[in-house]
């Protein structure tokens, strides 16, 4: 006898739709062989309802609407096709909220739903690292920020740095202006920062400062 399993159809958990679960009224058949329930699947639930209650969409349904049976949606899940045919080959009594107090949820209803959620954290992560700015953005808004954020006080030794009242140089400049700005931005004093009155002579404050008119 040969050992080989027959291989089977891997079902796709990817939800495109919903399956949904119909409770008929009445069963349909002999007491030996009967329907009472139809496993379906749809992208517009609300449309494929409504379609069946009119008796068409199905055979099984045109046959209620002919007879008089009404029905109930008693379960929907996310799904596909797949997920809607492997669930045909299992009992429906066991499923339905109607037949069995407390149904199991199905094992491939549980799989498709952890996917589900799995996909939509991964959405969500990812809308957030999109919105997070990036090192040179951050930097960007920095530099954006000190002009708003220095005081007339900064703005005006920033200017007499730039006319070499201190004769720095020009690396020396840019470091001084970074410190000043990010200690302002961060609301932390600037540890380098020397008091302006105490750091300028009286001949270089009146060269920078405007006179009072």
């Amino acid at each position: 006898m040969s050992n080989t399993r027959r291989a089977q159809t891997k079902v796709s958990l990817e939800a495109d739709g919903v399956v949904y679960l119909l409770h008929f009224h009445e069963r349909l058949g002999t007491e030996r062989h009967y329907a009472q329930h139809y496993f379906g699947f749809t992208e517009d639930l609300k449309s494929r309802v409504e379609k069946h209650r009119a008796g068409q969409g199905a055979r099984i349904t045109e046959v209620l609407k002919e007879r008089g049976i009404g029905f109930d949606v008693v379960a929907v899940w996310p799904g596909n096709r797949q997920i809607e045919n492997a669930l045909k080959l299992h009992s429906a009594t066991r499923t339905c909220p109607k037949c069995t107090p407390n149904p199991r949820i199905p094992r491939i209803i549980r799989k498709a739903i952890e996917a589900e959620q799995q996909q939509a954290q991964g959405t969500q992560q990812r809308v957030a690292e999109s919105r997070e700015p990036s090192a040179y953005q951050r930097g960007a808004d920095v530099q954006k920020r000190a002009a708003g954020v220095m005081t007339s006080e900064q703005r005006a030794e920033h200017t007499a740095l730039r006319r070499g009242v201190y004769g720095w140089t020009a690396p020396q400049l840019r470091g001084r202006i970074q410190r000043l700005t990010a200690a302002e931005i961060s609301g932390q004093p600037d540890p380098w920062a020397v008091p302006l009155q105490q750091a300028r002579p009286a001949a270089q404050q009146r060269e920078i400062e405007p006179e009072a008119g």
